[in-house]
């Protein structure tokens, strides 16, 4: 598993055990709070991604570009009904 899924799962107080299984820190199971914690930090770690590419573009195109690069943003959002 990547190390910042890894590190995600411990921001959301989940852990990530060598055969694979995830449990609270300190607990036998994972509950639901914990785990809409690591969905939202995994989409934000998504939108942060996408956002790096905005200041990525320069040219004739750049303006096109960031339009599209933020359409993207608010899409992944809306869809996961998150404010940025």
């Amino acid at each position: 598993m990547d190390q910042k899924i890894k590190d995600l799962l411990g921001e959301a107080s989940l852990f990530f055990y060598d055969d694979g299984t995830v449990s609270l820190i300190g607990e036998n199971y994972v509950g639901q709070k914990e785990i809409e914690k690591f969905a939202e930090l995994l989409i934000k770690e998504c939108v942060a991604q996408v956002e790096k590419n905005v200041a990525g573009a320069v040219g004739t195109y750049a303006g096109t570009h960031n339009a599209a690069v933020l359409k993207c943003k608010k899409s992944i959002l809306e869809h996961f009904n998150m404010k940025s």
